[in-house]
C-alpha cells in the first residue's frame, strides 16, 4: 500500500521559514525532483519524523537537500526518554519533542 505524505513549508512575514515533514520517507528521491523549490528559500527550522536522525538517508536529506538551520524530531515514541543521555545512541545528539506541549524558539 502506498501512502502519500504532504510536507508543509510556511514562511512567516517573508522572514522565517518552517518545514513540517509529516511522516515522510527518508529517501532523497522524494525531494530531488523539487531541488529548485528547496533551494528557493532557506528553512530556519524543520520538523522531521525522529527516524530521519536514525538513518543515513534521512540525515543526508536534512543536511544536503533541506539545509535547515535547526531540526527537531517529531512523532517520537513515549518510550524514548527526554534526557538525551538515556536515549539510544543514534538519537543522543538530536533535538526531539519527547513531552506533550513542548515548544521551541524559531531561529532567525
Amino acid at each position: 500500500m502506498d501512502v502519500e505524505n504532504i510536507a508543509y513549508r510556511v514562511t512567516l512575514d517573508e522572514a522565517t521559514t518552517v518545514l513540517h515533514l509529516g511522516d515522510a520517507d527518508t529517501k532523497d528521491v522524494h525531494f530531488a525532483h523539487d531541488a529548485e523549490y528547496w533551494d528557493l528559500r532557506h528553512t530556519d527550522i524543520a520538523f522531521p519524523p525522529y527516524w530521519y536522525f536514525q538513518s543515513e538517508d534521512g540525515r543526508s536529506v536534512l543536511d544536503h537537500r533541506l539545509k535547515a538551520t535547526h531540526a527537531v524530531g517529531v512523532h517520537v515514541p513515549v518510550a524514548i526518554p527526554s534526557d538525551p543521555s538515556k536515549r539510544p545512541d543514534d538519537l543522543q545528539g538530536y533535538d526531539l519533542f519527547t513531552e506533550p506541549g513542548e515548544t521551541r524558539d524559531i531561529p532567525r
